[in-house]
């Protein structure tokens, strides 16, 4: 009595990735929780990298024709990018008023803020 032994299938370097990629999501999100625990307050120091990463996921699943992955990797970026990205790019919205210098808006830790002189 000859047994068939079924072939393991393999497994797709796409759904690997997209796997990562929704890792790379958790561990990002996970990072606004750092009070709760050392893993989560580790990942919250990778803020841009997990931006960068998170949109490289998101585009690699709207290549695949993957949109709702896409949107919701394309949507934990934007969180993290806007985050980490007013730390980096510096304020150009500055208008002359009267002759002296006005911001009109300033993003600075996660809190919108308008300043008026």
């Amino acid at each position: 009595m000859s047994r068939s032994i079924k072939p393991v299938p393999a497994i797709k370097i796409s759904n690997l990735l997209i796997l990562l990629a929704f890792a790379q999501a958790i561990c990002g999100l996970s990072g606004f929780f750092g009070r709760w625990g050392w893993f989560p307050e580790l990942c919250s120091h990778f803020k841009m990298q997990h931006f960068f990463l998170g949109l490289l996921g998101a585009g690699f699943c709207l290549a695949l024709r993957k949109k709702r992955c896409a949107g919701i990797l394309l949507l934990v970026a934007l969180v993290n990018g806007a985050v980490s990205l007013p730390f980096i790019l510096p304020i150009t919205s500055k208008t002359l008023v009267n002759g002296r210098p006005f911001h009109v808006l300033s993003f600075f830790a996660g809190q919108l803020h308008t300043v008026s002189r």
